[in-house]
């Protein structure tokens, strides 16, 4: 097996063009909101911090644990950024692919405060009647802020009753949209994590300015789109499978697998080759006995 370099050679995943070539949705996206082809290329750096093996996705969690995914905000996290039907690795955690990558950060980042919390509203009002029932919003307050929130006890669950009766002052025991935007002005720590996250994510990739101009040409934009959705619809781009994912990490993992069992192989040998010798040299040393015995008795003898 040959070194590092020689396991990436011809990886199609190990710059950013090779990575988007061919990807005739991904140049739908980038025109559709105006980004430069070179700017969208800075993401891969952050990208290529995590994806060190160059396979082309990362995984949720190494997502979480490079940007400190608060434990409060991770569910809502993970709904904004994972796909419904999303690959996962083989031990199950969730994958994020490059494109998936740039364009969950772009739609989350040049979100207005409002949008996202309007996206949160419409995520947990399941059945799309713009209210949410005191279980739905105590759903969403448990995604927010973490299971505490809905074990009956604790403080943050006490807080969410006292919010809940607080928004819902005509009994009818419903949240609407308005009374959501109220509960913001409340409780403005409930939705604290996942905005800290958001400013953390702007600074590391292209700059507070970059997304602030960003964000602008989005809002002006007439016609409002989904980011996600122009690009799954922006032509017929395949991205790599599971299979071939878990064969590119087979590959370069095995480098190690191998060599490692190279070294077991031969130390294994070698004490496998010992034990022959002792055992060798133990009934070379008894022949010999035996073969000294005869030849005393036969140097007394003459032939």
């Amino acid at each position: 097996m040959g070194g590092g370099a020689s396991l990436f050679a011809g990886n199609r995943f190990k710059t950013y063009g090779s990575t988007v070539n061919k990807d005739d949705r991904w140049q739908k996206f980038l025109q559709t909101f105006d980004v430069a082809y070179n700017h969208a290329g800075k993401f891969f750096v952050s990208f290529n911090r995590m994806d060190k093996v160059a396979v082309g996705d990362i995984t949720f969690k190494k997502f979480c644990e490079t940007y400190d995914v608060q434990l409060e905000s991770y569910n809502i996290v993970k709904r904004f950024f994972l796909l419904e039907d999303g690959d996962t690795d083989n031990t199950g955690e969730p994958l994020i692919y490059f494109q998936q990558y740039v364009i969950k950060i772009y739609d989350f980042c040049t979100m207005s405060e409002d949008n996202i919390v309007e996206w949160m509203f419409n995520l947990f009002d399941v059945d799309g009647g713009g209210i949410l029932c005191h279980n739905e919003f105590r759903e969403l307050c448990r995604c927010v802020r973490g299971e505490a929130a809905a074990t009956p006890g604790t403080r943050e669950h006490k807080e969410t009753a006292i919010l809940i009766k607080e928004l819902d002052r005509n009994l009818d025991n419903e949240v609407s949209l308005e009374e959501f935007f109220e509960a913001v002005k409340i409780a403005p720590n409930m939705f604290k994590a996942l905005f800290a996250l958001r400013i953390k994510l702007r600074n590391d990739i292209l700059g507070e300015k970059w997304w602030r101009v960003a964000s602008e040409k989005r809002a002006a934009k007439k016609k409002k789109q989904v980011p996600w959705q122009v690009y799954m619809t922006g032509g017929t781009y395949q991205r790599p499978t599971a299979p071939e994912r878990v064969k590119k990490i087979t590959k370069v993992n095995g480098a190690a697998r191998v060599a490692n069992a190279q070294v077991r192989s031969v130390t294994v040998a070698r004490k496998a080759n010992q034990e022959v010798m002792r055992d060798f040299r133990k009934r070379s040393e008894v022949k010999n006995e035996k073969s000294e015995g005869f030849l005393s008795k036969s140097k007394s003898t003459k032939w």
